[in-house]
């Protein structure tokens, strides 16, 4: 009965052994670790994976090489880009190219994926201690221009050439005092509207017709000719007087024009893309910090200085 017993376990012990070979060879290793569990995936703690923290030294180039931006002090003080009071150190960076992860607990306030995609993306897959250049198309940087954007959003699409303004203006007397603080509300007073509205002395006076309670009505006096300008578009402006109700406006620009306004939520760029008798064309770029960087192919030197396996953390 015993040489039974060893035979049968034999036999037991060959079908395993011939099964573990079977979906070894049909299935591959996943289904092995699906089997027994506690067999996790094998972690790599010097590549850069999506998901982890990493501390990193840059420099950003434009295509001919020259230097706009970087963390290490001696190359900015080498371009001239040196600030006193920034700290020169490496940048934490939570690697997330697609923008849909969280940092994990105790990465969330020194490691940021505010970084351009194209920066993010060039990270993954880089060894500790490696230095690489990666080339960043304007979509994967800080944008192109776009002029749907600027119809849609700022109704700027088609900027007229001529604006029509009427000569007398009634406001309400509370914004009057807010936009001209130390001018007088007295009837038949004349002031200097263009040094506030137009931020420009001497070029548009104007005279106080009427003060009620709530209103405050008052004469605008152009000068048929006065070229002025035009703040915020920072292009040229003509007086065309021609009656004695209102005047025109005229906008003179040029094509490739570019000018920044500065919002609350950050600087908005415009670009002057056609031009016509009756209308300039803009197009506009919300997601660059500098105008010089809109629609520019850049090239970043990327250190990997350390990496944190926060991706593990993620999976888990």
């Amino acid at each position: 009965m015993q040489k039974e017993k060893l035979a049968a376990i034999g036999l037991v012990i060959i079908i395993v052994g011939a099964l573990s070979a079977f979906l070894i060879l049909t299935y591959n290793q996943d289904i092995l670790n699906n089997l027994f569990p506690g067999e996790k995936k094998k972690v790599n703690e010097n590549i850069v994976e999506i998901g982890d923290c990493v501390d990193v030294n840059y420099t950003g180039m434009f295509l001919n090489g020259t230097v706009f931006d970087t963390n290490i002090e001696s190359v900015a003080k080498m371009w001239g880009l040196y600030n006193d009071t920034y700290t020169y150190s490496p940048a934490g960076v939570f690697v997330d190219p697609n923008y849909e992860l969280t940092p994990p607990a105790g990465y969330e306030d020194n490691y940021s994926q505010s970084f351009i995609p194209g920066f993010l993306k060039g990270l993954v897959g880089m060894h500790l201690g490696e230095t690489k250049n990666v080339t960043i198309s304007p979509e994967e940087a800080y944008g192109i221009w776009n002029e749907t954007l600027a119809d849609q959003l700022f109704g700027l699409g088609n900027y007229p050439v001529d604006n029509i303004i009427e000569d007398n203006i009634t406001e309400n007397i509370t914004d009057f005092s807010s936009y001209f603080p130390n001018v007088s509300l007295t009837e038949g007073l004349t002031f200097d509207y263009g040094a506030i509205a137009l931020e420009s002395e001497g070029v548009l006076n104007a005279t106080i017709l009427n003060v009620t309670d709530t209103n405050v009505t008052y004469r605008l006096l152009p000068e048929n000719g006065t070229t002025i300008v035009l703040p915020l578009f920072n292009w040229n402006a003509t007086f065309i007087v021609e009656n004695d109700t209102a005047f025109t406006l005229r906008i003179s620009t040029e094509i490739n024009h570019t000018f920044t306004i500065d919002s609350v939520y950050g600087p908005i760029h415009f670009k002057v893309t056609g031009l016509n008798e009756t209308s300039v064309k803009l197009a506009v770029n919300t997601d660059s910090p500098k105008l010089e960087l809109v629609d520019q192919t850049l090239v970043f030197e990327l250190k990997v200085v350390k990496i944190y396996k926060t991706s593990t953390q993620l999976e888990s």
